[in-house]
């Protein structure tokens, strides 16, 4: 009973490949819509179509897409993730406000460059989320194929999926069952 969204990277000849009209507050909306189903334990479904087809996909050998069911994040994939994301280069971005015009575009490829990697691999331990984490196959299944846009969507629902609330609930339970049973000595 998953939900299925189809997020679509067909970037064929012709096409332009730029991103929607979407704001960021809409991506973010849709993102969190997505969240509420994976946390009921139901996943979501997302499909990432091949953006460059040779003969064996018109010729249906390969598949034309992959389809991955993001599930709730198991601790060990939460862990890695977390890792990650502390990992990430993003001490310019702070000061957004305060750069000129010119300085954005450098800013921009600087991270592109500190970033794109680790943000692919965290995108690939949700799609997975077991033990032995996302293959190198997938890793660079997601690198050709996937978009900027669908790149922001994924990391928010995936990130949204975390639910790093109730792992911090279940630290402060700890906490206090252990100060109650010290108490009693």
């Amino acid at each position: 009973m998953a939900e299925e969204k189809v997020l679509n990277t067909d970037t064929a000849p012709g096409k332009s490949g730029a991103v929607s009209e979407e704001s960021e507050e809409d991506v973010k909306k849709t993102a969190m819509k997505d969240i509420i189903p994976t946390l009921l334990q139901q996943g979501t479904d997302v499909t990432v179509s091949v953006s460059e087809k040779n003969i064996l996909h018109r010729l249906r050998i390969l598949k034309s897409e992959k389809k991955f069911t993001i599930t709730p994040i198991k601790l060990g994939t939460l862990y890695k993730i977390s890792h990650i994301l502390l990992d990430l280069e993003s001490d310019e971005i702070k000061n957004l406000k305060t750069i000129k015009d010119e300085a954005i575009l450098e800013l921009g490829l600087k991270n592109i460059v500190a970033n794109k990697d680790k943000l692919i691999e965290v995108v690939g331990l949700g799609l997975v989320n077991c033990k032995q984490g996302p293959t190198k196959r997938l890793l660079n299944f997601l690198n050709d194929n996937i978009t900027v846009e669908e790149l922001l969507k994924l990391t928010i629902l995936i990130v949204g999926n975390m639910d790093i609330t109730r792992f911090l609930a279940c630290t402060v339970s700890a906490k206090k069952i252990n100060l109650l049973g010290t108490e009693k000595n």
